[in-house]
């Protein structure tokens, strides 16, 4: 095929905050039969049984969207169905990191067979078969950076052509990724030989990572002040959300949840001593820091907070030491 039979285009604006809700768009195109015959059905539901079904395909690609909007449109005279969402996200950031929807590639195959007739029997291919997609993430100032910097990929493996690029310019992350069937079977010898390198395709998902310098707006603060942690690195992240927002006796409350759940986690130590530092509270403070700084000798909040309680005892020198 020379142009795609399935398009799928993602637009996520997490300009407000990374954590705070972000507008979310999808459009997926259908191409010839399979766009006839999803028309068909669609057409013949009735509203109710349309809206739900138009709710429950897009939960089960998108399952961490809140769905506001969905349509679709036919053009007969192409044999294009159009299926469009809006809808708001909450982005599952991992400790850290976020997996770029749409953006793997390939499959971890499984082509041995056992002994006997027709072992090396050719394997037939999903032939025409082209699909492609275009992500668009656009970002907070300065925030951005990569798991690791994608290869571009460009090859062909057990008759299958993939393609994938990945930029990050001006705040806006850009993936585009297709994969084209490019024969309807392959033999079962090149099929073996392209099974390692599927494989590790099939684990370079693409990621992206809040660095370690990446200050909340206030959108961030807000969407995490609601939310219920259920983990020592939600009670983490949530105490911190607190600090920034000068309510000390609240982080210290989160904190204190997270060394419950995690007794030996140096951040929940640390960063309850810098909010005790802060509160006024220096020997609780100082108790704190001793205990994460033996589970973690580098940790640099433990530094920080050494610096913090100098410098509200006029201490200086021993202030700029510790920063």
């Amino acid at each position: 095929l020379s142009v795609p039979d399935t398009e799928v285009a993602v637009t996520i604006d997490a300009t407000a905050g990374v954590y705070a809700p972000a507008p979310f768009k999808v459009e997926r195109t259908i191409r010839g039969d399979p766009a006839r015959g999803t028309h068909a059905l669609l057409s013949k539901l009735a509203p109710a049984q349309l809206e739900q079904t138009q709710k429950a395909f897009w939960k089960q690609t998108y399952d961490y969207v809140t769905l506001k909007n969905a349509t679709f449109t036919f053009d007969k005279k192409k044999a294009e169905l159009r299926l469009a969402m809006t809808g708001e996200a909450k982005l599952e950031w991992k400790e850290g990191w976020f997996y770029v929807p749409n953006s793997n590639l390939a499959y971890e195959p499984d082509f041995e067979r056992t002994a006997g007739v027709n072992r090396d029997a050719p394997y037939a291919l999903a032939f025409p078969n082209y699909e492609h997609s275009h992500v668009e993430i656009r970002l907070p100032p300065s925030f951005a950076t990569l798991m690791r910097p994608p290869v571009p990929v460009k090859e062909t493996l057990a008759g299958v052509e993939y393609a994938r690029t990945v930029t990050l310019k001006d705040g806006i992350l850009t993936l585009d990724r297709s994969e084209r069937t490019v024969a309807p079977e392959i033999a079962y010898k090149d099929a073996l030989a392209a099974s390692g390198r599927l494989k590790t395709l099939s684990d370079e998902d693409v990621y992206l990572r809040i660095p370690p310098t990446y200050r909340m707006s206030d959108g961030d603060k807000k969407a995490r002040l609601a939310e219920k942690p259920t983990s020592a690195q939600a009670y983490i992240d949530r105490g911190l959300a607190l600090l920034d927002s000068g309510k000390q006796e609240e982080a210290i409350a989160d904190f204190t949840e997270a060394v419950k759940l995690d007794p030996k986690n140096p951040w929940a130590l640390a960063n309850r001593g810098i909010a005790k530092a802060w509160a006024g509270d220096t020997k609780a403070a100082e108790a704190d820091i001793a205990a994460a700084e033996a589970l973690q000798p580098d940790n640099p909040v433990v530094s920080r907070a050494r610096g913090l309680i100098a410098e509200k005892k006029g201490e200086f020198a021993a202030a700029v030491a510790a920063y």
